[in-house]
């Protein structure tokens, strides 16, 4: 209520001060005359509304002795001379409505709702606004940002942390270490104990990894956002996240991945313990411990941010956090190996079911057939259609070199 009448006493006070310009301004007739105003509305402003006993929709030409339209009427025939300043009281079709609102501006400031709602309606009748299409809204155009707003990115981890070899021919193999040679000590006259090195292959077969989208010729033409550059990043990020599911959950076809039995070793959680939230900072060390020391300069960790949840909320027998106090820190490293998040690690949880890979992801091997991330443009084959057609393929081969180099964390089965 006191925001309401502070507001219309400004309202009311910034009549008065164009009556005092006009005073300063003109002749001493039109002075007189504003004189006149002022003291109606004076007197209007101090009418005894409570006793109002007339229909708020019915304008009166007398009210408690006032002729308020008559009185009106004068104003709004001064308020022609100078139409720049008045402009809503500039023409008798407005006549009607400036009585009503100085009634519904008394009826407001003693707190009648229905006034406040009436003297709203008027403020936005009464004057051009953007609000409205019809009044000046359309004189007003839309602000258009060219840049789009895109969906969060997930950090695509296999191209940044997997060995990748381009490929010239759709098979590409690489010859690997099985086993080392044996050294053994020999007594004085002894034979030398014989021993040779064993080797493997691992196959790189490339497959193929492509999407295609069609677009009208009519967006491609209007549009002010790049549809190509965005189909493009679009295709290429998609393309990450999709080597990032094959490395970690591959069933092979192209890949078995590493949280799959292709990894050489395995943690399980305590019996009974089916759920990821079981995870403990014991079962993170001995799936270090599993991995040979020759592997362990890069090692890191992989899981869905779930899992990175259940980290954080790990605590020691007196209950204080293990991985970090809030408000402290992050640390990088969980006991001193990097960990990276995915999007593509497993979030259901289940018994039997693998959920963190660790490993040095050196030794697992992507090869890159086709993989420049171009888009083709066709845009003939939906000629009579009008519309372009867009693809892009690529050729991936993936395999795990070393599968000692990999160890994956599994909840316990039911």
């Amino acid at each position: 209520m006191d925001e309401l009448k502070k507001a219309i006493e400004e309202g009311l006070g910034s009549i008065k001060t164009e009556v005092k310009t006009l005073v300063e301004t003109e002749s001493k007739k039109i002075a007189d005359e504003v004189k006149g105003i002022s003291e109606r509305v004076a007197k209007i402003e101090n009418l005894p509304i409570t006793k109002l006993g007339f229909n708020i929709n019915t304008i009166p030409s007398v009210y408690k002795g006032y002729k308020i339209k008559d009185q009106c009427v004068e104003i709004r025939n001064l308020a022609m001379k100078d139409a720049g300043r008045f402009k809503i009281f500039s023409n008798e079709e407005k006549t009607d409505e400036f009585v009503k609102f100085f009634i519904d501006t008394i009826k407001a400031l003693k707190g009648d709702l229905q006034a406040r709602a009436d003297l709203k309606d008027f403020y936005r009748k009464a004057a051009m606004q953007e609000d409205t299409a019809s009044e000046g809204g359309y004189l007003v155009p839309d602000e258009f940002q060219m840049d789009l707003i895109q969906l969060a990115r997930n950090k695509s981890f296999a191209l940044d942390l997997c060995s990748v070899v381009n490929m010239s021919r759709d098979t590409l193999k690489l010859p690997k270490e099985a086993a080392l040679v044996s050294v053994a000590w020999t007594a004085e006259e002894s034979g030398i104990t014989e021993s040779e090195p064993t080797v493997g292959e691992v196959s790189l077969s490339a497959k193929r990894l492509d999407g295609y989208a069609k677009v009208s010729n009519e967006l491609l033409a209007d549009s002010a956002v790049d549809i190509v550059g965005m189909l493009t990043e679009q295709f290429a990020y998609a393309t990450g996240l999709e080597l990032d599911n094959q490395v970690l959950n591959g069933t092979g076809s192209p890949v078995s991945g590493v949280l799959t039995a292709a990894a050489d070793y395995s943690v399980v959680l305590g019996t009974g313990e089916v759920n990821f939230s079981s995870i403990s900072a014991d079962d993170l060390s001995e799936m270090i411990s599993k991995i040979d020391e020759g592997y362990q300069a890069n090692l890191t960790f992989i899981f869905n941010k779930l899992i990175m949840h259940y980290i954080r909320i790990l605590k020691d027998t007196t209950n204080n956090y293990i991985y970090a106090k809030p408000g402290n820190g992050v640390p990088g490293t969980i006991w001193e190996q990097p960990y990276r998040q995915s999007s593509k690690g497993p979030s259901s949880t289940g018994a039997n079911t693998a959920f963190v890979a660790l490993g040095n992801f050196k030794y697992f091997y992507i090869g890159r057939r086709l993989g420049a991330m171009a888009l083709d443009i066709d845009p003939y084959g939906l000629f009579t259609n009008y519309q372009t057609r867009f693809r892009m393929v690529t050729r991936w081969g993936l395999s795990i070199a070393q599968a000692t180099a990999f160890c994956r964390l599994l909840t316990a089965a039911s």
